[in-house]
This record gives structure tokens, sequence and C-alpha cells, in this order.
């Protein structure tokens, strides 16, 4: 059951307790790699929860705790960062007592419908412009007449949220990891050797025709954030793209591995295998972004453009002596690279805990 909230435009400095610049930056290439890496550096990178590599303790600065929302300012970029951290340059830290991974879900959402009235430059969103921004939120009446925010409410709703996207995600499996990383041979190969089926997206829609109702199925746009996913929305007269796909975004030139059915914008690439796996197709995603590179707004990877480009992927020697793509082995990589990252996420929450 969702819950039923009412909302009310609050400012941003009512709705935290503290909203300051964060005191555990560095510049990123002046960092110390002596020990354990195991704190996430916070750049105002839009992909991977701003997460922009993982370092040791510094010794002329302890990291930000955990439990708190970043903003990188220029990109207007958010995070919910869990664990203790360091940060890039101009990055704005938000935190409240009851804030919490569910809220956070529900806050982010929020702050982000704000965030466009604010651009890269002279523009960006200052602290000063953030303290007098109003976000919609959640909001009750207290005992003494004053509205504050619905905390309790929007606690429920991100608990909603998070157990909606955990049923999307039951049947996928967990990383079972070799027992030793995999020794892999690369040569280059055309991206339509590698792949089975290159072509557009049969199942796309403009966002505003899109039909309303209950969300049940991913909608994938061009956005560089959280894997492409736009929004969940409802089944439309077109059947939704099968899973088990590595997407393109022309134009971005995002690239990401969708697990399950979807939609999405115009100018998507879809890029199938049979062999292609969740544990392969992280390692294609992180070899196809490396070649991505060459192609920029105005001059993107259009559909023969994407023909035409090779990259460097895992190879062995058929029985009839031919070189192809070694699925094995990529799988095999994939899922010790998969565990090794749930394992540093553990080792993550045992320090935050």
């Amino acid at each position: 059951m969702w819950p039923t909230l009412d909302y009310a435009p609050m400012l941003l400095s009512d709705v935290f307790e503290t909203m300051t610049s964060s005191k555990a930056w560095f510049d990123k290439s002046k960092m110390t790699v002596a020990g354990e890496p195991i704190y996430p550096f916070i750049s105002r990178t839009g992909r991977g929860n701003g997460v922009d590599g993982f370092f040791p303790r510094q010794q002329s600065k302890a990291p930000e705790s955990g439990n708190a929302i970043t903003l990188g300012l220029d990109t207007q970029t958010f995070g919910y960062q869990p664990v203790p951290f360091y940060t890039s340059q101009n990055i704005q830290v938000m935190r409240h007592s009851e804030l919490d991974e569910a809220t956070a879900l529900v806050l982010i959402a929020v702050m982000n419908a704000q965030m466009s009235k604010f651009s890269w430059g002279g523009n960006g969103a200052t602290l000063g412009r953030l303290k007098k921004t109003h976000v919609m939120v959640p909001a009750i009446t207290d005992d003494d007449g004053e509205m504050c925010v619905d905390w309790e409410g929007m606690r429920s709703l991100g608990q909603r949220l998070m157990e909606q996207a955990e049923g999307h995600c039951s049947g996928m499996d967990t990383f079972e990891p070799p027992e030793a990383e995999p020794v892999l041979d690369y040569a280059p190969m055309a991206i339509t050797d590698v792949f089975e089926t290159v072509r557009a997206s049969g199942a796309w829609f403009d966002g505003n025709k899109l039909r309303g109702g209950e969300g049940e199925h991913v909608y994938v746009s061009r956005s560089g954030r959280r894997n492409g996913y736009e929004r969940t929305v409802a089944r439309q007269d077109t059947r939704p793209n099968a899973g088990n796909a590595v997407t393109i975004g022309v134009d971005t030139q995002t690239v990401f591995y969708q697990p399950m059915p979807f939609y999405t914008s115009v100018k998507i690439q879809v890029l199938r295998h049979p062999q292609l796996t969740a544990a392969s197709g992280l390692v294609l995603v992180a070899l196809l972004r490396a070649q991505m590179r060459k192609f920029q707004w105005g001059n993107g990877v259009s559909l023969d453009r994407l023909r035409a480009t090779q990259i460097m992927v895992p190879v062995a020697t058929s029985v009839q002596g031919e070189q192809v793509v070694d699925w094995e082995g990529m799988e095999a990589y994939g899922h010790w690279l998969g565990a090794a990252v749930e394992g540093r996420s553990h080792e993550a929450w045992e320090i935050a805990s």
C-alpha cells in the first residue's frame, strides 16, 4: 500500500539541519594512495552516486561522516552517501538527524526537480541560492500549528519505493567469483562481430506521450545517471524491449546494461547477444565506454558509426582456429569484478557501523 501524503513548499534550509561545504575536499591528483582504499571519493559526476574512486585515510583530513546527501555545484548532481567519504571541490553536504536511505531517496527526487533552474557556470547551485530554494516535500502540521517535514511519511514512501525496486530485481543473481582473477587476452573486434544484433530501440516514446497509470516498466533515456533510468511507466501499446541488453544513448554516448524489460526515449541503440549476461555485460559496458569518448554531442554515435567502431574485447581461439569473443572468460571476469565490488561495499558498511 502506497502512503497517502500531503505536500507543501519548504525552504531547503528548513528541511535540513545543516547545509555546508565539504570539509574533507581534495584535489584528487594530490591524494595519497598508500594504504587500504576504503573511502569513496565523491566528485561532481552524475554517475555512480558521485563516486569517482576509492582512497585510503588521508593524514591531513578526516573524511566526512556518512549518512549525508551530497550536491555537486555547477553540475547539480546529487548522491546519498551512507558511509564516510572524501570529496572534490565544490561539494555541498546536507544533513538531518532523520535522514536515512529511505528519506534520502525521496529528498533527492524532489530536489532534482528544482535543479533544472540552475545551470553550469555563474548560475550554478551556490550555497546562498540553495538556501533560498523551495522544494515540495511531504509535510504535516505539528502540535503548535506549524508546518514541518513529514519525516515518517517520507520514510514510508522511500521504503515502498525501495521494495518496488527490489521486486523488479528479485530474479537477478549475485556475483559468484572464480577462485582467482581471470587472465584474459584482448584484441580489437568490430562491435558488429561482438554483438549478434545492433539496432535502434523498437519500443521508444517521447516522454510526454507515454500512457499514464501505475509504473511497471523501466523508461530509459539518454541520461548519464542511474543506469539511464528516468522513471517507471505503465505498459504501453507497444511491447517493451526485452531485458538482458546493452543500451547506448546517441548524442550523449551513455552506455548501460539493462537487466529487465524497458521502454526508451528516442535515439537509443540496443545491443544484444545470446551469451550476454549481467556479468559479461558489466565488462562490455566498460569496454564500450572507453571507445565512446571519441564521439561528442553533434557528432554522436549513430548506428552507422557504431557499426564501424572496434573495441578491445577478451578473445579466445575456436576449435576451427579462428579468433572469437571469449564469452566464458568475460563472464568469469565480470563475476570477479562484481564480487570485488560487493566485498568492498560490505567493508564500507562495517566501517560505517
